[in-house]
């Protein structure tokens, strides 16, 4: 069974960098670590909200790291009292909810050390020492929204190629640093 993506579908807007994103992501991790407190878990920022320099929606992404991929009831439950709406499996390897509201959220549940995780941190680490990337990227964002492509499936279909192309970059740079 594929994922119906259009229940995600909602209109966007990008913003420059707010500072106060990353208290934003800090805030709300401590609102989430009762949630997983059973597990071996990590939380990390990633999306453009963690780019100092990158336009972005007002969205903060937060990657939760987990040992196994898969949810309680409990606490899906939990979730849903802080305002989340679970979705389940976005695709192979990441579950995926969201908050909306004052302040937004998208949380990607993933399992520590696989290709998710590290791509993630890979494409997030590349950005953050990269300012040309940041431009290139952040234009790519711009001509998004400038060509009306003010929804989220239009929009990460618009600039989906320079996100692949800014990836595999970012994982070869990842690659050749790790060689001995």
């Amino acid at each position: 069974m594929s994922f119906d993506f259009k229940k995600l579908d909602e209109e966007i807007r990008l913003e420059c960098h707010n500072q106060a994103w990353r208290g934003w992501y800090e805030e709300e991790v401590d609102k989430l670590t009762p949630v997983f407190h059973l597990e071996r878990v990590a939380f990390e920022h990633i999306g453009s909200t963690a780019v100092p320099g990158l336009v972005a929606k007002p969205i903060v992404d937060i990657m939760v790291g987990l040992s196994k991929l898969e949810l309680s009831d409990e606490q899906i439950e939990a979730l849903e009292k802080l305002g989340y709406r679970y979705f389940g499996a976005l695709r192979e390897g990441r579950l995926f909810a969201a908050k909306r509201g004052q302040f937004c959220f998208n949380l990607q549940m993933v399992v520590i050390g696989e290709s998710e995780w590290h791509g993630k941190l890979a494409f997030r680490d590349y950005l953050r020492c990269q300012p040309e990337k940041v431009r290139e990227y952040g234009n790519a964002k711009l001509n998004a929204i400038h060509a009306g492509k003010v929804t989220l499936l239009e929009y990460h279909g618009f600039k989906e190629s320079v996100v692949e192309t800014i990836l595999e970059e970012a994982l070869a740079q990842k690659r050749d640093s790790q060689a001995p």
